[in-house]
């Protein structure tokens, strides 16, 4: 589990600082106190000054984008839809390296970045709790030098001298929570969210063992307990086997058995299933004056509370036993030590972390985590490691916090968990995007608290680099405790019967061929539009704002239609009516009415957006656009021969490659912007019987591209019809609009290629699409002329294309253009909009506020215009 254990917050308001230094909280920091209430928790304050954004180089800020990225997709997944991605390890090294870009580079440092940020968003399906008192997360330590330099950082922040105490318990593995009471009685439970905004689960709460519905001794008016929410493993292993009884799903591990069981629509179910909650600090704390004199309840360092799940709580609070009710609380009820404070919650009916202790300086410290470390394996809970913090409360206000956790806490992180089992078998997954994943089939074994029988082997390459054999003894690994891995083959105990494992050739849940393009480690189904294992993410694709624009057909509402058996391909969207769109949860009249409406528009779109839509592998926006403006319309893309495509484009290649040894300028390449792996992959698709069924499918319930205006259709099927009679070194060349203007400039380019490709003793195919019929100056561009543009200078410079063949970057805010708009332009002006500045970048089309992309176009001395530069060129 990453470090979400929150331990105390501070508050927000001078109202609640007073009420938390009564109990022993931080209060937020005063102005004056802002330098020392910044830095980072394990590194300390860092690096003072720093570069401006403007001297971050773009490969360390790209670097730090994709970090960013990565960190927040994983955040998704582990907070949000309880489904983690990637093995702790890989996450806690990806957030490393972005803490220390930051740290080197502070104008990296943004307010959203996944090292300021905690958890993840609401899910959107309960209502929200916005936490008075920011439910934090902790730093890590992965070895005793942390350890060791955590507890040095805080004597020279704090100037203590010699050694100090600490609270150490485990770090369970499960769900952050938050608990309100007021007068003693429960109204309120919430998740943590992203650390502001939480959940509202309070009826799920009520539930779970350990959560009293009112306290059973004294404490403030108002008191937010934090803990933790888990599942035991033997309660987990009885839910799973009754599951499995019942033939539904089985949760993967405890803290998903967990998670998934707390955020229940349906608080019956939770109510059904084994929930224990752990107290281990408190957030908002009202009613209760300033403490006074010292905390005699403070048991001496070393004290223990039982390991069992549970026990001894109260008991184990200094000696004092619950009273029979709550009661306004006196001026000193909230211990002023953290340990102290645990075993003052077992008082009130919460269960404190088992194992919690007091324990004294770095030795006590890794003392402490070796103890729990050999006991790890027998305990009746889950847990990754052990939390540290400060035990006098008092330091930790003036330790105080940083963005998303506090100086004062340390979270000590165990290796994972492995075992020794046999390989059974491989089978292979098919996920929604259609990568075929080798999944290991293994005799179960009991690693990291839970029962592994299957465990992920990623692709090919990784079976391959790993040396393993079906029937081989491995070595399983539960990493980061929560995804199982096969780390490597025991080699001295390989069985003669173990064999050598193949992907297959054929789609395991289609039939569709399987694909694996060049530099990619996955083998992928091209059966996008049929795979039934791809439908939602296919049907989502496809009714996407950039692709067929269905507005309201959202991934909720996919899910309901293809789970209640009522879309299996696109075209069933266009089936679908009133009645059967009202009886879908949370879709009333309006809203069907408005989604039909939305699908009806859409049997028109533009032929590059329905390219897009359909989904196949690597062809994105740009190659749609490419793909629709030089075959034109729909049948021509699918009568083309890509066989000979690829064959011409390569030809024209070497040819430019000869021409460009003697001195000539090269010659228009076929489908120029699409390389080799894009025409495969688009060959390999319609080479699918189901995919061109599906179009098909499409087409009969009335959805017609609108082929590309002003551009031929003929030429490719001409091309098509030529290629078994050209002889040997024939080159056929496609010539899109984007390289002819008009007819006479088509004899132009014929003469030059017949001139260049005679030499070689080749002839030239026929290039009969190219008539004046149909190619007639370009005047009907798909765009309307731009704001304030007369619509002859528009045409103009659509018929003289100022930009073919530049690859040009708009970055920044313009007045006159979206971003869209001004890509669209460069587009119709034989351009190609480019996401990042290179050195192979035309200039770069900047507006206000432009930012890393204007900074390495002047580092490369790249051209910079402005938005009015850029109509100047176009004669306006």
């Amino acid at each position: 589990m990453r470090s979400e254990n929150d331990p105390t917050s501070a508050p927000d308001t001078p109202a609640a600082t007073a009420d938390a230094a009564a109990a022993g909280m931080v209060p937020a920091a005063p102005a004056s106190a802002a330098h020392a209430q910044t830095g980072d928790a394990l590194a300390g304050d860092a690096a003072a000054g720093g570069a401006s954004t403007a001297d971050v180089p773009p490969d360390v800020r790209a670097r730090a984008d994709a970090l960013r990225a990565q960190l927040q997709a994983h955040n998704r997944a582990y907070y949000e839809e309880d489904a983690p991605t990637v093995e702790d390890s890989v996450y806690d090294g990806l957030f490393i390296e972005l803490q220390q870009l930051e740290a080197q580079w502070p104008a990296l440092l943004t307010p959203d970045s996944p090292t300021q940020r905690v958890g993840g968003a609401p899910s959107g399906r309960f209502g929200t709790v916005t936490h008075r008192v920011p439910m934090r997360s902790l730093a890590n330590a992965f070895s005793e030098g942390d350890v060791q330099a955590f507890d040095r950082r805080l004597k020279s922040l704090l100037d203590l001298q010699g050694e100090q105490d600490y609270s150490a318990t485990p770090k369970l593995d499960g769900l952050a929570a938050t608990l309100r009471y007021e007068n003693g009685v429960l109204v309120e439970g919430a998740t943590r969210g992203d650390g502001i905004t939480g959940e509202n689960i309070t009826a799920n709460l009520r539930t779970v063992r350990g959560v009293p519905e009112r306290l059973k001794g004294p404490a403030p008016a108002v008191l937010e307990v934090r803990g933790e929410v888990l599942m035991l493993k033997d309660d987990f292993l009885a839910l799973n086997a009754a599951q499995e009884a019942r033939g539904e799903k089985r949760f993967a591990n405890p803290r998903n058995a967990a998670a998934g069981s707390l955020r229940q629509l349906d608080a019956r179910i939770t109510a059904q299933r084994p929930l224990t909650f752990y107290a281990y600090g408190v957030g908002e704390i009202a009613g209760e004056a300033p403490a006074s004199g010292t905390d005699t309840s403070i048991p001496p360092a070393g004290q223990t509370a039982d390991l069992a799940p549970g026990g001894t709580a109260e008991s184990a609070a200094s000696g004092t036993g619950p009273v029979s009710g709550w009661q306004p609380a006196g001026p000193s009820v909230v211990p002023t030590h953290q340990h102290a404070l645990l075993m003052w919650l077992g008082t009130l009916g919460f269960l404190p972390p088992p194992g919690a202790a007091r324990v004294h300086g770095v030795s006590g410290m890794l003392d402490f985590y070796r103890s729990i470390g050999h006991a790890r394996a027998t305990l009746p809970y889950a847990i990754d490691g052990v939390v540290y913090q400060l035990d006098d409360r008092a330091l930790q206000q003036q330790a105080g916090f940083v963005a998303r956790a506090p100086r004062f806490a340390l979270a000590h992180k165990y290796a994972a968990e492995e075992a020794v089992t046999t390989l059974n078998d491989i089978f292979v997954q098919v996920g929604r995007t259609g990568v075929l994943t080798p999944v290991a089939r293994l005799e179960p074994v009991f690693v990291g608290g839970v029962n592994v029988s299957n465990a992920t082997l990623h692709n090919e390459d990784e079976i391959r680099r790993k040396h393993l054999l079906i029937g081989d003894r491995v070595i399983v690994r539960r990493a980061g405790d929560v995804i199982p891995e096969v780390v490597s083959a025991v080699l001295e105990q390989r069985p003669a019967t173990a064999r050598i494992f193949h992907m297959p050739t054929q789609c395991p849940v289609c039939g569709s061929a399987v694909q694996r393009l060049p530099d990619e480690a996955n083998w992928r189904c091209v059966g996008g539009l049929f795979c039934s294992a791809q439908r939602k993410r296919a049907l989502w694709h496809f009714a996407h704002r950039r692709a067929m624009d269905i507005d309201g057909l959202g991934d909720v509402l996919v899910e309901q239609l293809v789970d209640r058996d009522l879309v299996h391909e696109p075209a069933d969207l266009y089936r679908l009516d009133a009645e059967t769109l009202q009886n879908l949860p949370r879709m009333g009249q309006k809203s069907a009415a408005n989604l039909l409406a939305a699908i009806d528009g859409s049997r028109r779109p533009p032929l590059e957006r329905f390219l897009f839509a359909l989904g196949i592998r690597a062809v994105g926006e740009e190659a749609a656009r490419v793909l629709a403006r030089a075959f034109g319309d729909l049948d021509t893309f699918l009568q083309a021969d890509w066989t000979t495509l690829l064959q011409q484009k390569a030809d024209a290649v070497k040819e430019n490659e000869r021409r460009r040894a003697r001195g000539e300028a090269p010659l228009p390449v076929p489908l120029d912007g699409i390389g080799p792996e894009i025409i495969g992959s688009v060959s390999a698709f319609l080479g699918e019987a189901h995919n061109r069924d599906s179009i098909a499918h499409l087409r009969a319930a009335g959805v017609d591209p609108r082929p590309v205006a002003g551009r031929s259709g003929a030429f490719g099927a001409s091309l098509s019809s030529q290629a078994g009679s050209a002889g040997e070194g024939t080159v056929m060349l496609q010539l899109s609009d984007d390289h002819v203007a008009n007819a006479a400039d088509a004899g132009k380019v014929v003469a030059g290629v017949t001139n260049g490709y005679t030499t070689e003793g080749g002839s030239v195919a026929s290039l009969a699409g190219l008539s004046e019929p149909a190619h007639t100056s370009i005047t009907a561009g798909e765009v309307a002329p731009p704001a304030g543009m007369a619509a002859g200078d528009w045409a103009a410079a659509l018929a003289r294309q100022p930009f073919a063949g530049q690859s040009i970057v708009v970055t920044g805010t313009l007045s006159r253009l979206t971003r869209d708009q001004a890509e669209t332009m460069i587009r119709e002006l034989g351009g190609r909009p480019a996401g990042s500045v290179s050195g192979k970048t035309a200039f770069v089309l900047a507006g206000e506020h432009a930012g890393s992309k204007l900074t390495k176009a002047r580092t490369l001395g790249i051209s910079v215009i402005s938005e009015e530069d850029f109509f100047n060129q176009l004669g306006n």
